[in-house]
């Protein structure tokens, strides 16, 4: 079948949410009250090892589809949304450093000598700024090869 990797996220959801549903509802099947009628623990636990199965399944077809969609720069959409993990981190360590005036960690002795920044406020926000948009042509990109649409050998009865 010819899907997307929107697609198959959307898909991953919703087959994450009825698996939390069928366990939600097997919990509550192991007891009952008189006069109240329920569905069998066996036969939830039947719907929620197929519900576990197309979980899987569309892991490793959303693996695949990640490993052969290239984005634009010809990096594979896998390597992509790693890399997309590195660049928030910069962006964030940049962050960290700007918010820091630094002054309380890097004092010593009885005469208080104060370390001296290694770089100025506004190269650190150059740096913000440059990961920023890094991350966000990135982002862009991902989206783009998300919705590709690839050849992956998917049930039609996971799509419904």
């Amino acid at each position: 079948m010819k899907i997307t990797g929107n697609k198959i996220y959307e898909l991953l959801q919703l087959w994450g949410t009825r698996k939390d549903s069928l366990e939600t509802e097997f919990d509550d099947a192991l007891m009952v009250f008189e006069n109240e009628e329920k569905r069998s623990p066996a036969d939830i636990e039947r719907e929620l090892m197929d519900a576990e199965d197309a979980v899987v399944t569309l892991q490793n077809a959303q693996r695949a589809f990640n490993r052969q969609v290239k984005t634009r720069d010809g990096a594979s959409l896998d390597a992509a949304i790693k890399l997309q993990g590195t660049l928030k981190r910069a962006v964030r360590r940049w962050t960290k450093a700007l918010q820091s005036s630094g002054y309380e960690r890097y004092t010593r002795s009885k005469e208080m000598d104060y370390a001296k920044p290694t770089i100025k406020k506004d190269d650190v926000k150059k740096m913000i700024e440059k990961y920023t948009k890094d991350l966000l042509a990135l982002r862009s990109a991902i989206g783009d090869a998300n919705g590709v649409a690839l050849e992956l050998d998917i049930p039609d009865s996971l799509t419904s």
